[in-house]
């Protein structure tokens, strides 16, 4: 698990360190909660390395500079997805961590993968997760999590 999770981070640095546009997905096709309220969603991507078979979902929103990822083995059909990684990452400046939350697997937590489409590179599903914020930052922060749940239907990049 914690190799799933740095390679989460790793993802989530080269995702941050590439230029990205700025096209904004339409609100049908990505709706998120934070704590059972509406969690504004203002940029999203999902990624597929070509050397590895590893789908990443990032959605950024809520605070400017604030996103989870979610992180999973390529589909090869639709369905729940039984092992998967999720994070919640706030950042500083864009590179600088201020908070980090990894997901909380003692409580409820479910991704179902409602389409997959490897010939229009498209990827849609629905989630719901815990995840609570991680060690490092406890000792200094104090404990605490968040509830995340929603839907995406987005195109992903193969890189």
């Amino acid at each position: 698990m914690r190799i799933l999770y740095i390679t989460l981070l790793l993802i989530a640095g080269v995702a941050l360190s590439c230029k990205k546009s700025n096209k904004l997905e339409t609100a049908s096709k990505i709706e998120v909660q934070k704590n059972l309220k509406p969690w504004p969603v203002n940029k999203s991507e999902a990624i597929l390395p070509l050397n590895n078979n590893t789908v990443t979902v990032f959605l950024y929103g809520g605070a400017s500079e604030e996103y989870i990822a979610i992180n999973l083995s390529k589909p090869s059909k639709t369905g729940d997805v039984a092992d998967f990684g999720a994070g919640n990452i706030r950042l500083l400046g864009g590179d600088v961590f201020i908070d980090n939350f990894e997901l909380d697997k003692t409580k409820p937590y479910q991704l179902e993968i409602t389409s997959f489409n490897a010939d229009s590179k498209s990827i849609a599903g629905e989630f719901s997760f815990t995840v609570k914020r991680d060690d490092w930052f406890t000792q200094s922060l104090g404990a605490a999590s968040n509830l995340f749940s929603g839907h995406f239907d987005l195109k992903y990049k193969e890189y």
